[in-house]
């Protein structure tokens, strides 16, 4: 987790977070992050068996980043309307 401190503390954009990803040995492989800077650029940084794997611009149709690694948060998107299929996002009312 200080990796991501680190970069909060010296990256202003998300090119040189990328940089800064590719230049670093993260411990504890599995983690994964989203990182966007006020520009409006985003990137999803995973770290997978002893590989960086970084996903932005065409290579990031969406510029988000939820409970697993970026490439099967797109396997899954297929599913959905808008995606490639027919399910449905359901919606919930989080407040009254």
């Amino acid at each position: 987790m200080h990796w991501m401190q680190y970069i909060l503390d010296n990256c202003m954009t998300v090119e040189e977070a990328v940089q800064c990803a590719k230049d670093i040995e993260i411990d504890g492989w599995g983690w994964h992050f989203f990182i966007g800077d006020g520009e409006g650029n985003t990137a999803a940084v995973d770290f997978v068996d002893d590989e960086v794997l970084i996903y932005t611009g065409e290579d990031m149709p969406v510029p988000g980043l939820f409970n697993t690694f970026y490439s099967r948060e797109l396997e899954v998107l297929k599913y959905y309307k808008g995606f490639g299929s027919s399910l449905t996002v359901a919606k919930y009312k989080l407040f009254k």
